[in-house]
């Protein structure tokens, strides 16, 4: 849902700002939509190795608006999805849209505050959508993408462990240890 509230589809360019477990998968979908290039921009360097070797370009956090402005000889991105929630990271999703695009937040922000740049989204004749998922709305589209291979999800899965590590687990999980990235308890 993510992907398509970016209107994500053939030869489009992208930029993924968050290569946590969502993000990543997200790299997968706007490929599957089509996405001719993707960015992917995260402040975790091991992140962006993942997101590479799923095809992406990975943007060294440093000036990301500067990478994808040279890499798209100033276009910038006409699809942009954040994919953490913070106020930073929706501003450089916004930072990251060219001219007419659109862009997706899924991240959850709480922040009832945020200053959304109104003039910035009519200059550039923005398209902004902040949405959860109904999850069962989206089965029809992803299990046939996840039967054909197109999508694997089982690439975030980082760590299995048996219930009685459940603690340690969460200790992994929560101080993002070991390259961790979705945990999967089993008995």
């Amino acid at each position: 849902m993510g992907c398509l509230n970016a209107d994500i589809g053939p030869g489009k360019t992208v930029a993924i700002v968050g290569l946590g477990p969502i993000g990543l998968l997200a790299i997968e979908c706007a490929f599957a939509l089509g996405a001719a290039k993707v960015f992917a921009i995260d402040l975790v360097e091991s992140r962006r190795a993942r997101a590479q070797q799923l095809g992406a370009i990975p943007v060294d956090p440093t000036d990301p608006v500067a990478f994808v402005r040279e890499a798209t000889s100033g276009a910038m991105v006409q699809c942009s999805v954040e994919a953490v929630g913070s106020d930073a990271t929706i501003q450089l999703a916004i930072a990251l849209a060219g001219q007419g695009a659109s862009i997706s937040v899924f991240g959850v922000n709480q922040n009832q505050a945020f200053k959304y740049p109104l003039w910035t989204a009519f200059n550039k004749t923005l398209t902004f959508r902040v949405a959860g998922c109904f999850v069962q709305t989206m089965w029809p589209q992803l299990i046939p993408l996840v039967a054909g291979g197109r999508l694997k999800p089982e690439r975030v899965i980082t760590h299995r462990m048996t219930l009685d590590q459940g603690a340690d687990a969460y200790r992994i999980f929560d101080g993002k240890l070991d390259g961790a990235l979705k945990m999967v308890l089993a008995a």
